[in-house]
């Protein structure tokens, strides 16, 4: 949303876009349906056509704790982690730059080909020690 200062007429009041609810599945399938690729005959996409590495990756909301009173009554911010494992930006450069100019210490090239922990990972409740995730700015390099 852009609000400008100044001498205008203002609309009248802002409308915000509709956004499905998080858990909204048929959302979800339509928006992923309508992905669609450059390819084409000058534009080739080639993916290997056989599985050398398994990789099994798990998308999560998770929770880190403030330490001020800032996040409200639970203390707590929500925070999204792949494999248990929270982004964190680098502060040097950006990934791919480091990895283009193979610097060293901008990431780490041990991000995980699984979850730390197989359960029914569409319970209503996980294991509260995997409500907390690392932070990190690890990789899988294939």
């Amino acid at each position: 949303i852009v609000q400008y200062n100044g001498n205008y007429t203002p609309s009248s009041t802002l409308s915000l876009p509709y956004l499905p609810y998080f858990n909204d599945t048929t959302a979800s399938v339509n928006f992923t349906g309508r992905l669609r690729s450059l390819a084409d005959n000058n534009h080739p996409i080639h993916v290997p056509m056989s599985i050398s590495t398994p990789l099994f990756f798990t998308v999560s909301v998770n929770r880190f704790t403030c330490a001020n009173t800032s996040c409200g009554a639970t203390q707590s911010r929500l925070a999204a982690s792949v494999n248990n494992i929270s982004f964190q930006t680098p502060t040097r450069m950006d990934i791919l730059r480091a990895y283009s100019n193979q610097i060293n210490g901008v990431y780490g090239d041990h991000f995980p080909d699984k979850p730390p922990l197989f359960f029914n990972f569409t319970a209503d409740s996980i294991p509260l020690i995997y409500e907390t995730p690392s932070k990190g700015t690890e990789v899988k390099v294939l």
